[in-house]
């Protein structure tokens, strides 16, 4: 099998190409001139936009299946919708087209976050309510590939996966004393109150959102359903700070450092609480605490690279 994706600069794109080399699958990925440079695709790719055609034909030449996941570098708001809609008029026609299986990955963002953030997770059949642009688009995307499985037979399965990129944790390694000032002094979160307790997301580590997409390729059971792909708890930032002072100490990686601390920490996720029991139940996929696993998996890569020039940590 061989599988043509978009989006394969991102962190789940490169996790997933990574994920499908590891099952001896073949992969191609379409990513955008603008970010080639800085944080290119791990295997095999074209240099492109998904909303030209002709990249799209020689994203798709020989493949059995498209993953689409989107931009890695979001455009602005007000253009979020028009790129949305100029990418399914070139991708879902093609892929119809060559008889693709097409795996969309969605946003928690079709969902309005609720007063509690904390009280209960959203399920698949939780009435969607998007506040933002790429929510909007992100259900323009649903409806349409319903509607072209429902009358033509499009094979398709759609991925609810949380999209805010907490920054502060991924890159900078923030201990709990840096998050502590900025709650109380507001420069590291604005929206923070109550020493951060009653803010926070659910989070999902990329490699663990990649290899469900590399198992789920070709899988018929799984066509025309909507997963969320997310862990199975909501961690406020209070807790995020005390699990970062457990693990990381009192270390913080210069922002120069960002691609090779994402790439060393395989990145992270989070946003609205998604309840993952269908994926669990008909996916295998089983998530508990994808924060900790990340700033493990930082912690590690601090030991080992600590002490020479490829990295000046700042205590």
């Amino acid at each position: 099998m061989r599988i043509a994706m978009t989006g394969g600069d991102g962190p789940i794109g490169r996790a997933l190409q990574k994920a499908l080399a590891i099952r001896s699958v073949e992969s191609r990925a379409l990513i955008p001139s603008r970010t080639a440079s800085e944080t290119p695709a791990v295997g095999d790719y074209l240099i492109g936009d998904e909303t030209d055609p002709a990249a799209v034909e020689a994203l798709l030449e020989g493949a059995d299946a498209l993953i689409h996941l989107g931009r890695a570098d979001a455009p602005p708001a007000e253009d979020i919708c028009q790129s949305e809609l100029l990418g399914q008029a070139a991708l879902i026609p093609a892929a119809h087209r060559r008889g693709l299986e097409l795996h969309f990955f969605s946003s928690g963002e079709v969902f309005t976050p609720p007063p509690d953030a904390s009280a209960a997770p959203l399920d698949e059949d939780a009435p969607v309510e998007p506040s933002t642009s790429l929510g909007v688009a992100k259900v323009m995307w649903e409806q349409t590939l319903q509607i072209w499985g429902e009358h033509k037979g499009l094979r398709h399965v759609v991925y609810r996966v949380p999209t805010v990129v907490p920054e502060y944790l991924i890159y900078n390694g923030v201990s709990a004393r840096y998050l502590r000032a900025g709650f109380k002094t507001g420069e590291i979160f604005p929206h923070a109150y109550d020493d951060g307790k009653r803010w926070g997301a659910c989070y999902v580590h990329a490699e663990d959102a990649a290899n469900l997409i590399a198992d789920t390729v070709g899988h018929s059971e799984a066509f025309g359903e909507v997963f969320h792909v997310a862990a199975d708890q909501w961690i406020s930032e209070y807790e995020m700070a005390e699990m970062s002072y457990r693990v990381l100490g009192d270390f913080m990686i210069p922002c120069k450092m960002r691609s090779t601390v994402a790439d060393a920490s395989g990145g992270l996720v989070g946003g609205v609480w998604l309840d993952n029991k269908k994926a669990k139940r008909l996916l295998n996929l089983d998530v508990a605490n994808s924060v900790e696993r990340l700033m493990t998996k930082l912690r590690l890569w601090i030991d080992d690279f600590g002490s020479t020039a490829r990295l000046r940590v700042a205590k």
